[in-house]
């Protein structure tokens, strides 16, 4: 969405190598300010998947389950993806490689904004590993408790 919004200000100013940083502000908060009507969920091999403009699932046929909360629940990201990391920086990864999905996936700035990035598999095992290093620490709190006991 914010790939597809900075490449229509380039279109309009080519002659610009960098967009004016009010453009990048603007160009930033219209795509949050957006109603994300044309985005949903569609099931792709068996795998929902979100579906919209400028995503690689757009064009995959199948039914798109749109409305709802979905509209919701991407402008409330869209906003914190903004707050995060803020739209310079945004717009410099966007000039580098174009792949925004990569930078906001990859990054280990936020971990519960790149979880939506994840596969239920790499969520389950993420959440697995979580829960054994919990009991690891619960264990040692014991076996600490047990030796000041002993003491």
């Amino acid at each position: 969405m914010f790939f597809l919004k900075f490449a229509k200000l380039h279109k309009k100013r080519p002659s610009l190598e960098k967009l004016p940083e009010a453009d990048i502000v603007e160009g930033a908060e219209e795509v949050c300010d957006d109603k994300f009507e044309n985005y949903g969920v569609k099931e792709v091999n068996k795998i929902k998947r979100l579906s919209g403009p400028g995503l690689e699932t757009k064009d995959v046929p199948g039914v798109m389950e749109g409305g709802g909360k979905w509209p919701v629940r991407l402008k409330s990201m869209c906003y914190q993806y903004l707050e995060e990391f803020g739209d310079e920086v945004i717009y410099r990864e966007y000039l580098k490689n174009k792949n925004l999905q990569q930078f906001f996936c990859k990054s280990n700035k936020k971990p519960d904004l790149t979880d939506v990035c994840l596969s239920e598999h790499e969520k389950t095992r993420n959440k697995t590993e979580n829960e054994k290093r919990r009991n690891k620490t619960a264990e040692a709190d014991t076996k600490g408790d047990q030796i000041k006991d002993e003491l």
